[in-house]
């Protein structure tokens, strides 16, 4: 008479890790790494992405006042964009310096640009100014994190 087999004598099977990506199969035991390639490696090992977000970022700086340098770097790169274009139609002669600003300014494209570039200078001061204000009034300038 045959006997029913007890619980322990029950072969478990082990499951295997899904195929990667490459189609090599899993390795039962050994976790799967979260992203794929040599780049997921090294954000798995390094945690970049909770560096990033958690340590270069800080919740309390999720504020306006803290917006203002995107602002600020924003108002720059267009700065020197426009002094490019600017370069590229301006003569640098001190004879015909004031005829050739006067040309720029009653050119219709030009006098979007020119104007432009001369608020921006004034919006860049302005940010500045603002930043040094909160940094001064919030202790920036003290110890680090």
């Amino acid at each position: 008479m045959q006997t029913a087999p007890q619980p322990s004598e029950i072969p478990v099977a082990i499951p295997a890790r899904p195929p990667a990506a490459d189609g090599t199969p899993g390795t039962p035991g050994i976790p799967a790494p979260k992203h794929g390639g040599w780049w997921g490696t090294i954000e798995d090992q390094f945690a970049l992405r909770q560096l990033i977000s958690e340590y270069l970022t800080p919740v309390e700086t999720n504020n306006f006042w803290y917006a203002l340098g995107g602002v600020l770097a924003i108002a720059l790169t267009c700065e020197v964009l426009t002094g490019i274009l600017l370069t590229l139609a301006y003569l640098p002669d001190a004879g015909q310096a004031y005829n050739v600003s006067r040309t720029l300014i009653g050119t219709a494209g030009w006098s979007v640009i020119i104007n432009f570039h001369y608020w921006n200078a004034f919006l860049i001061f302005g940010l500045v100014m603002i930043h040094m204000v909160r940094v001064l009034l919030t202790g920036g300038y003290r110890g680090g994190k």
